[in-house]
């Protein structure tokens, strides 16, 4: 999360939920050209916050359940859990 756009990436997956976002998607929300947002997206998934799964042509990216803490703190979660959001 070295970088602002990785971290507002990890983000809108977070926001995005179980379903996650296909690439394209993710990438028209970012001002960047398609190799340097693929550049980010790849240290995402290099550093297992991110995963992806093909379906048909699209590649579908999710954030990684298992990091719960770091997720509640970059959603602004004060509880253990997202039923706990202030």
């Amino acid at each position: 999360l070295g970088h602002p756009i990785r971290l507002l990436v990890y983000k809108k997956l977070l926001a995005a939920g179980e379903n996650g976002a296909s690439v394209g998607s993710l990438q028209k929300s970012f001002q960047v050209t398609g190799s340097t947002f693929n550049h980010h997206l790849a240290h995402l998934v290099a550093s297992g916050l991110v995963k992806q799964e093909r379906e048909g042509k699209i590649i579908r990216c999710k954030a990684q359940p298992d990091m719960t803490d770091l997720n509640n703190f970059l959603l602004g979660y004060t509880g253990k859990s997202r039923s706990n959001a202030a």
